[in-house]
């Protein structure tokens, strides 16, 4: 099953059930509902419904309500439940960490952004779970991150949670009047901050469920560990590219890293042959073929029948503006640079300091990619001075999925590069970031390189219009 909202959704039921929030003879949500929580296709439902009808999970019949068949005692639903935290226990401590720096953020401005329409949702949601349901934190943050309009993020959103399992089932694993009395306190918060179109006062509170829910999660996890040998730990991965070809798209990021930041192919250099980088990374021939396509679509190589693939000169006028893949990676590429901007302080505050003994490694870096001309790299590998060599397992997932999606919308980047204002920009933050790296001052490091990324995203805005207006033109005319 590819992994989509089919298999988020198939997920999570399943988890559910083998946890005993619901048992044999419970009925599971509607696909109206469904249809509403995740914003997904009645046939996106109906298909997560059928493999778990098919894995004897629930029973699904026309015009019927969904009833679970699956049969469990007590006691293994509490060991299935245990066993998940405990594996996941370093993961969801790491993800908590990731959470704070590059999410948080971001929900914030999505907080802000809530419209009337989204607002009342929220109300409602928060009025029929005001018993203490911990599912309302799912509720209100999806409901956020959909008025960022990032798909990217939305995505990732989803998957944490996944991830996460939903914890509203620890609730009846874990009875605590307190805390049942603190979440109904909340509930009745939001329904308040939204009746008073109170943003910052909604943000408050979901930060609020948000701490009881790690709380919940951690009890669990300690109270497991008495009674439950050690598990093998299992990390958070990231599938960024739902509803496209992983591989494929991942691989052609790490041949474009190959060939513009590390320099191992350069112009007229010719590509291993397609079976040998099929074995060497482990995919089929057909998604080399594939990945040598996109290539050619963002003007990185050109093939000649017969011949392996060679790399050209990364120009305007070799990209494919109108392909679809342009306008799909411009768009994940605009998403991603929303979520570094939004997280950028809280990414300084967080590594800046930590990475001082690296100044004069990255300095030198700089300082030779300077000298080869003017060049959009420079915003690469300073992001990678501050989240590639981190602490935190799960934010190096997150930035090297990030990263992926950044390195595939770099010929698009560097086709612009030689432009009048932005050559003389990219000169200017440059060589800000050398002097503040030279000199060891943290805060002329981060303004110049705050300033990159911003002209970094109106660089891709810009690249992106053109594709919109290429395509416009070529729409029939009525």
């Amino acid at each position: 099953m590819k992994y989509g909202k089919t298999t988020l959704i198939y997920e999570f039921f399943k988890v559910q059930i083998e946890f005993g929030y619901y048992k044999k003879g419970d009925v599971l949500p509607s696909m109206e509902f469904l249809h509403e929580v995740y914003h997904a296709a009645f046939r996106t439902i109906r298909n997560a419904y059928l493999q778990l009808q098919e894995e004897g999970y629930i029973s699904l019949s026309s015009g019927r309500k969904t009833l679970v068949v699956y049969d469990q005692s007590e006691q293994a639903c509490n060991q299935n439940a245990k066993a998940y935290y405990l594996s996941r226990k370093e993961a969801i401590k790491s993800l908590g960490q990731a959470w704070q720096v590059l999410l948080v953020p971001l929900m914030h401005q999505g907080c802000l952004r809530l419209c009337k329409s989204q607002m009342n949702f929220i109300k409602e949601v928060a009025a029929k779970l005001e018993n203490g349901d911990l599912y309302v934190s799912f509720l209100l943050g999806q409901e956020i991150i959909l008025a960022m309009n990032n798909r990217l993020a939305l995505d990732l959103y989803n998957e944490t949670v996944s991830f996460y399992q939903f914890p509203h089932t620890l609730n009846r694993k874990l009875p605590n009047t307190q805390n049942l009395q603190h979440l109904r306190l909340l509930s009745g918060k939001v329904i308040a901050a939204c009746e008073s179109n109170d943003r910052e006062e909604l943000y408050r509170i979901y930060l609020l469920i948000e701490q009881e829910i790690g709380g919940t999660i951690q009890s669990f996890i300690r109270q497991a560990q008495t009674d439950v040998p050690p598990q093998k730990q299992i990390p958070f991965q990231w599938n960024v590219y739902r509803g496209r070809p992983q591989h494929c798209y991942s691989l052609a990021a790490e041949l474009i890293r190959l060939i513009m930041l590390d320099s191992v192919y350069e112009e007229g250099d010719q590509l291993p042959s397609y079976s040998t980088i099929a074995n060497t990374y482990g995919v089929s021939f057909s998604t080399v073929r594939r990945v040598v396509d996109l290539l050619k679509v963002f003007g990185v190589v050109t093939t000649s029948q017969g011949l392996r693939a060679s790399v050209i000169a990364i120009r305007e006028d070799n990209i494919l503006l109108k392909a679809p893949a342009v306008k799909k990676i411009a768009s994940m590429f605009q998403e991603a640079m929303q979520m570094i901007l939004f997280a950028f302080n809280h990414i300084v505050k967080r590594y800046s300091s930590r990475s001082k003994h690296r100044f004069s490694q990255y300095t030198s870096k700089l300082q030779s990619l300077q000298e080869q001309g003017v060049t959009f790299k420079s915003f690469y590998l300073c992001l990678d001075f501050l989240l590639f060599d981190n602490d935190c397992p799960a934010l190096k997932e997150l930035w090297l999925k990030l990263r992926e999606t950044l390195i595939l919308g770099l010929p698009l980047l560097e086709s612009q590069a030689g432009s009048c204002g932005v050559k003389q920009q990219l000169k200017t933050y440059t060589s800000g970031v050398i002097n503040g790296l030279e000199s060891g001052d943290i805060h002329l490091f981060c303004s110049n390189l705050e300033e990159l990324a911003f002209l970094v995203s109106e660089t891709m805005k810009l690249m992106k219009t053109k594709n919109e207006k290429l395509s416009y033109k070529d729409m029939p005319s009525s």
